[in-house]
């Protein structure tokens, strides 16, 4: 009869442990979803961070090409307001008049259509660079929000430890 109590008490102790196992399993993998969750929160914030850096490169290029672009063509107009002659056809508009002729500036550009059609390229490869970059933060942000939403979703984790606590 003894016996028969120790064995009693012996396989209540195992369903025990076994509970606790499984109970402190459960709790490993919430912990998980946790960590998870803050490694897409900290990857959204540095997806975030990039973007930020890569719209500064683009606006910086995209102004500095523009002005050089300006300064290109105004400098082309007034290499062909130099060469108008009254009279003459103007190459432009074939205008015999010309009463408001474009004023060269005084500071001349030196840049080629060449050089300048790179820095667009460049304008242009940063644009799709930055397009791709707030794609990324975009996907980031949703991963991150998921991932969160299932964790504090989970409210498993409280009852777990309470219950492994009590198994204890």
């Amino acid at each position: 009869e003894e016996l028969a109590e120790v064995d009693k008490k012996l396989a209540v102790a195992e369903g025990k442990k076994e509970e606790a196992d499984a109970v402190s399993q459960e709790i490993s993998d919430v912990r998980t979803l946790g960590n998870q969750a803050d490694q897409c929160r900290r990857k959204a914030v540095k997806a975030r961070e990039d973007y930020v850096r890569i719209t500064e490169d683009y606006n910086a290029a995209n102004t500095k090409y523009e002005s050089m672009r300006q300064r290109f063509l105004n400098a082309q107009a007034g290499f062909l307001a130099e060469e108008l002659e009254p009279g003459h056809p103007c190459p432009v508009c074939g205008s015999t008049e010309h009463p408001n002729p474009h004023k060269r500036a005084v500071e001349y550009v030196d840049i080629s259509e060449e050089k300048l059609q790179n820095m667009q390229i460049n304008v242009d490869k940063l644009r799709k660079k930055q397009e791709k970059s707030a794609g990324d933060v975009a996907a980031a942000r949703a991963e991150y929000e998921t991932r969160k939403t299932t964790y504090k979703g989970n409210s498993r984790y409280q009852r777990l430890h309470l219950r492994l606590l009590l198994v204890s």
